[in-house]
């Protein structure tokens, strides 16, 4: 008779849906540290973070960066004749997204 309570309480444990673990909304509000070193996430290559037709505009961009812990310098070229300054930093995958999340929406890898 143990034997058959004993199967049944398994198979109902079985049957039962586990319920899902939602984490405290608490610390999903705490957003991550945004000067925290990023974790190494494949190889190293260029990022285009941003480009500018002002040089003052690429400062303030490397500047932003700084603030979350990317080195940024601008660099000026020149396309059909006028100035362009753009905001290239060196990363990898985790690179990319901290300057994502810091709303450089549109950064990429060069090719």
């Amino acid at each position: 008779m143990a034997k058959a309570a004993d199967k049944a309480s398994k198979k109902a444990s079985k049957s039962k849906a586990t319920p899902a673990v939602e984490a405290p909304a608490a610390a999903a509000a705490v957003p991550a540290d945004p000067a925290a070193p990023v974790v190494a996430g494949g190889p190293s290559r260029p990022i285009q973070v941003a480009s500018f037709s002002k040089e003052d505009n690429a400062k303030r961009a490397a500047e932003a960066l700084a603030k979350i812990g990317v080195t940024a310098t601008p660099q000026k070229s020149e396309k059909a004749g006028k100035a362009v300054w753009g905001v290239v930093v060196t990363g990898d995958d985790a690179m990319l997204q901290k300057i994502k999340d810091a709303g450089f929406a549109d950064a990429y890898f060069l090719k």
